[in-house]
């Protein structure tokens, strides 16, 4: 038989397509099949990571949105406060460059550099991150590596 649907999620037919989606009784809808474990963010947590990619001036919300996801609301918030914190005290360097970081850039960084949260969710959340970004960059990296330019 079709696998069972988590609790909370109801399947819909997209009368264009014929195709099956499926919403969340959140509001939250998506094509793909929902996983047991909910990996779904509620809609106060979808805010959250808008109002911080906001706060930012992120356009990646993937970032905070997978703090949230594995760390929590608390967390992502927490990082945001201390990016602030650094911006604001003259910034942080990408060593490689010398170019001062996005607010986006020092926010990861502080994420990664973070030792007072779990370790698992702190991997994971930035496992998160490196994977769902790998998607929209790869065609960058392989135009900057091309030799001879």
């Amino acid at each position: 038989g079709a696998p069972q649907l988590p609790h909370g999620w109801v399947a819909h037919r997209d009368e264009q397509s014929g195709q099956i989606y499926y919403c969340y009784e959140n509001g939250h809808c998506q094509w793909e099949f929902p996983e047991q474990h909910g990996g779904v963010m509620s809609a106060p947590d979808e805010e959250t990571a808008a109002y911080i990619a906001q706060q930012l001036q992120e356009p990646q919300i993937r970032i905070p949105r997978a703090v949230i996801e594995f760390l929590g609301t608390a967390t992502a918030l927490e990082l945001l406060a201390q990016t602030e914190q650094v911006q604001s005290a003259g910034g942080m360097v990408v060593p490689e460059t010398g170019n001062f970081r996005t607010n986006g850039g020092v926010y990861y960084q502080l994420l990664r550099g973070a030792t007072h949260l779990p370790r698992d969710a702190q991997e994971a959340a930035l496992h998160r991150i490196k994977v769902s970004g790998r998607k929209v960059r790869s065609w960058e990296k392989g135009q900057a590596s091309a030799p001879g330019w």
